[in-house]
């Protein structure tokens, strides 16, 4: 065995790190790929922000200009002091307002008007100086007159180019979303090129894996199963060099060797049994020719102490047989000879076989058919002890005075067979177990109840050679029913049909 391990490279655990190691690198691919497509959004979303700003300033500086505009008419008009204190208030948010546009905007166009505005500027402060001064020192109309229209000309270009900025800006915000969009959605786009094929490839590296794992577990395991059905000829067919190959391999060879300690074991249950069955009935004939007096009368002691003896005998034979009968079934050995035969007839006899022991405890035992005949391709010898069986232990386990019935029914393709009492039940968990070997219900040790728990898996095992099914319906302390289904024809006369 350590020669055969060493003959194994162990590629399993190999497979797992390869898979988990271009899992990792899928992972880490992704990720970094995932922060160079957000670095991009990033980028162009802090280019459209920087882009919205510039608008907003250049707005800004409108609004402002026009108020200082404002403020100057309406000073001239009032002389209100308190509106040199907004003016000069004003031009100092409007030249934050400047600097910041000139340091947001990058288009050449809006620092071209831009550069105007402010070559514009000196002019426009200086001629709203003097119109101030012209108003403070009150003097003629007609100066103020020229100084407020050359102010307004002065004005009128001011705003003109601050217009042609707003318009520019606005533009240039619009196109900035278009491309922060546009970008947003080539950054999906690659994402979707990039991702897709690499966690398909992940998938099907993971899904590869895990068939290699799971694929010849679910081998072992059907394996297994069958081994524990008692199916000792289970082997599997794994011949991979890894893990999983050797525990096949081993596996093998364990079934190997529990196949050839059965067979072993099969003939020597053979061989005693045999030894056992000979002495044992040449002792069943000498109790029974004493009994028949044919060595002299007896007297009612004796004869009741011999009776004892040949009964106790004759359930050693039965046991014997019970045993050989496995014996040849577990090894393969049993082989049926199934003919048509009328398993009403069947059943029918095997009433008549136990009327006295159903007699003897007061108890109903009938039969009940709704056709006259039932004919399936069985081996009658052996459906026949499975009926009997079934009659037996409803008798056991049915009071004095119970009720037993066995029904016979038919459909197209099965004959069915029900056996049925109100006797003592069972618990549901003993129903599962029912038909292992030597399984005896709890009522039966505690009741005295004789029996070998061979019976109803010699039943099982038959019903299963017929390719039919055998159940049990039963509730504790209200009766049982069991349930024998049997195809009316051969499986390959199905078959062939």
């Amino acid at each position: 065995m350590s020669n055969i391990k060493n003959n194994f490279n162990l590629t399993l655990r190999k497979r797992i790190y390869l898979t988990l190691g271009l899992a990792i690198g899928v992972m880490l691919l992704l990720t970094g790929y995932g922060f160079q497509s957000f670095s991009r959004i990033e980028n162009a979303a802090a280019e459209r922000d920087r882009i919205v700003r510039a608008a907003e300033a250049a707005e800004e500086l409108d609004v402002e200009a026009l108020e200082i505009t404002i403020s100057l008419q309406n000073y001239v008009d009032t002389k209100d002091p308190a509106l040199l204190t907004r003016i000069a208030q004003l031009r100092a948010e409007a030249d934050q307002s400047r600097q910041s546009l000139r340091e947001l905007s990058r288009i050449p166009e809006v620092l071209n008007y831009l550069s105007k505005y402010e070559e514009i500027l000196p002019a426009r402060r200086q001629t709203a100086q003097e119109l101030i001064l012209s108003v403070q020192n009150n003097a003629s109309a007609n100066i103020i007159r020229e100084l407020r229209q050359t102010r307004r000309e002065l004005d009128e270009q001011a705003h003109t180019y601050l217009d042609e900025i707003i318009v520019i800006e606005k533009r240039a915000n619009h196109a900035s979303l278009l491309q922060t969009q546009q970008t947003i959605n080539e950054t999906k786009s690659r994402l979707i090129q990039v991702v897709l094929p690499l966690l398909l490839l992940s998938v099907i590296a993971m899904f590869m894996l895990v068939r290699a794992i799971t694929k010849p577990l679910k081998q072992l395991t059907t394996m297994a199963e069958e081994i524990g059905r008692g199916n000792l000829k289970a082997r599997n067919t794994i011949n991979s060099h890894d893990e999983v190959g050797y525990l096949a391999h081993t596996l093998n060879t364990m079934a190997e060797q529990v196949s050839e300690l059965d067979e072993t074991k099969n003939d020597f249950i053979s061989i005693v049994s045999h030894q056992l069955r000979t002495p044992a009935t040449v002792v069943k004939q000498y109790l029974g020719l004493i009994l028949e007096d044919f060595v002299g009368p007896v007297t009612p002691k004796q004869h009741q102490l011999i009776k004892g003896a040949y009964d106790s005998n004759q359930e050693q034979i039965d046991i014997v047989e019970s045993i050989l009968t496995i014996a040849r079934i577990e090894s393969g050995k049993m082989q049926l000879e199934q003919t048509d035969s009328d398993v009403v007839t069947l059943a029918q006899r095997a009433i008549d076989q136990f009327k006295l022991s159903a007699k003897d405890k007061s108890q109903s035992l009938t039969l009940e058919s709704p056709v006259k005949h039932c004919i399936a391709a069985i081996d009658s010898t052996k459906i026949s002890m499975v009926i009997e069986n079934l009659i037996s232990n409803a008798i056991k386990y049915t009071d004095a005075k119970g009720t037993i019935q066995v029904i016979v029914e038919q459909t197209n393709t099965d004959v069915i067979i029900r056996v049925k009492d109100n006797g003592r039940g069972m618990a549901k968990e003993e129903q599962s177990k029912l038909f292992q070997k030597f399984l005896r219900l709890s009522d039966a040790e505690s009741s005295g109840i004789q029996g070998t728990g061979l019976g109803l898996f010699f039943a099982k095992k038959i019903i299963d050679m017929h390719q039919g099914e055998i159940s049990v319906e039963s509730e504790h302390r209200k009766g049982s029913c069991f349930i024998v289904k049997l195809p009316k024809r051969k499986q390959g006369d199905i078959a062939h049909g």
